[in-house]
């Protein structure tokens, strides 16, 4: 009886921190902020096409470590208590395609500003903006799977996340990033 070939996860080898591309629709608005362009170098060391997330979910930035996190899954942690989500509408990721044993580079834009909530007056909350500036280090989390995440009409939000988080596998890595000169 042959063994089924067992399938392995998406691999993480590099990211380079660039200049943003101009040609975005956020960098073409005379009021968008400015932005770091990140590449994301990635592998698939399987015999059949990997549908990798392209499009990021979220992420952080600590200045003290200099650690930026980026999320292109919906795996990532929820929010603190305190906020509370006025609406839920779930986006289906945009997708890369990776061909069998191929490489593909997914381009990130993060903001060159972070927005961190902190104590207000009374109750409230306020808000402060941090750069994100001297990235030392990137915790990059990818989701991947060997079929596409499809949308499905009428499906509620609770469901749609749902299938989010279920879609495929999750790799994590930490990278030491190179830096492209404007």
């Amino acid at each position: 009886m042959a063994r089924k070939p067992r399938k392995k996860k998406l691999k993480i080898t590099s990211a380079t921190i660039r200049p943003a591309d101009p040609g975005t629709a956020t960098e073409t608005a005379e009021d968008a902020p400015a932005q770091h362009g990140i590449a994301v170098d990635i592998d698939n060391p399987n015999d059949t096409p990997l549908h990798v997330w392209a499009s990021p979910r979220g992420y952080d930035f600590n200045s003290e470590t200099r650690v930026l996190t980026l999320y292109l899954t919906d795996n990532q942690p929820d929010p603190p208590a305190d906020i509370k989500m006025i609406s839920s509408h779930p986006r289906t990721p945009s997708q890369l395609v990776v061909d069998a044993n191929g490489k593909a580079t997914i381009d990130v834009q993060v903001p060159k500003t972070i927005r961190r909530r902190v104590a207000g007056e009374g109750l409230s909350l306020s808000f402060v903006e941090e750069p994100i500036e001297q990235i030392d280090r990137i915790d990059i989390h990818i989701q991947s799977a060997f079929e596409p995440m499809q949308y499905v009409v009428d499906e509620s939000p609770e469901d749609h996340h749902k299938r989010l988080r279920a879609h495929g596998d999750v790799v994590k890595t930490t990278i030491t990033p190179t830096q492209k000169q404007e």
